[in-house]
C-alpha cells in the first residue's frame, strides 16, 4: 500500500534529498521495512515527504488512538527509483 502511495504522486511533486538513513540522530530515524542488507545497497534511494493515513502505525504494529485513527501523519519514505518503499520516518 505505502508504494501506491508514492506512485501516485506526480514527478514534480517529488523532491529528491540525498538518503542517509543510517546518518540521522537518535528519535530521528528511519524505521525499515526491508532487510537491513536491502538498506544497505541502496544507493539511488530518496526521500520523499508523503501524508498517511494515522491507521499506518497499526499495521507496522504501533500504538494507534481509536479517537484520531481518520487523522493523517506527516511522513518521510525512503524509496527507490522504482517506487518500492525501503523506511518510513514519522514527522511530529
Amino acid at each position: 500500500m505505502l508504494s501506491l502511495v508514492v506512485r501516485s504522486l506526480p514527478p514534480e511533486a517529488v523532491m529528491a534529498e540525498p538518503a542517509a538513513p543510517f546518518a540521522r540522530t537518535k528519535g530521528d530515524e528511519f524505521m525499515a521495512l526491508v532487510p537491513l542488507g536491502d538498506l544497505e545497497s541502496a544507493g539511488d534511494a530518496m526521500v520523499v515527504s508523503a501524508r498517511l493515513p494515522r491507521m499506518t502505525l497499526a499495521q507496522l504494529g504501533l500504538p494507534v488512538n481509536p479517537a484520531r485513527a481518520a487523522d493523517a501523519i506527516d511522513t518521510e519514505l525512503l524509496v527507490r527509483r522504482d517506487g518500492s518503499v525501503l523506511a518510513v520516518r514519522f514527522v511530529y
